[in-house]
């Protein structure tokens, strides 16, 4: 090159191969990332497929026990939030539904896509639920469950892990949701 000056492609070339490789997730960060995954994921899988009850040496099979939660919605979805063609009888009317408790089927409330808090006192059933959850979403085509229960030691580290590669997750699986379940304390 004029002026002395060099460009050694040759030593550019492990850089270039690696960034390849990530850009496909195939490197060694993206298989560990996968790995990781993949190891909660079955792990949850695990841990959701049998109950141990009081009174049995041995833990039952999730579906042969499991009696299906109630569950109530409050409020109702409005398609417009303009009030300004709306009656005084309309506009009542809409607030009493709004604070007004609905049933709704687990289905249809994952159909929802929205955020939403599970919560009740201890012994209520909000694990095995949680658990349920994770089972119906399992057999989604377009959404990956991940459960996480704060009960390890090692749950607060998951969650930061999870959200620091969600994205990346969600960009190259089939599934393009990710449903994240976290089970607290009582």
């Amino acid at each position: 090159m004029p002026d002395g000056v060099t460009v050694d492609v040759g030593g550019a070339y492990p850089y270039i191969e690696q960034r390849v490789l990530q850009i496909f997730g195939k490197d060694a960060a993206s298989a560990a990332e996968r790995e990781w995954l993949k190891s909660l994921h079955e792990t949850a899988a695990l841990q959701t497929s049998r109950v141990q009850c009081v009174g049995t040496s041995n833990p039952v099979p999730f579906e042969s026990i499991y009696q299906p939660t109630h569950l109530f919605r409050k409020g109702v979805r409005r398609t417009s939030t303009s009030f300004a063609h709306d009656s005084r009888t309309q506009r009542s009317f809409l607030a009493e539904q709004a604070q007004t408790f609905r049933p709704i089927t687990l289905d249809d409330l994952l159909s929802l896509g929205e955020d939403g808090i599970i919560f009740a006192g201890p012994g209520w059933g909000k694990t095995t639920f949680m658990s349920s959850a994770f089972r119906v979403i399992m057999r989604s085509e377009d959404t990956w469950p991940v459960l996480i229960s704060l009960r390890r030691p090692d749950a607060i580290d998951d969650l930061v892990r999870l959200v620091s590669i969600a994205e990346k997750v969600k960009s190259k699986s089939s599934r393009k949701k990710l449903a994240l379940l976290i089970d607290g304390y009582d």
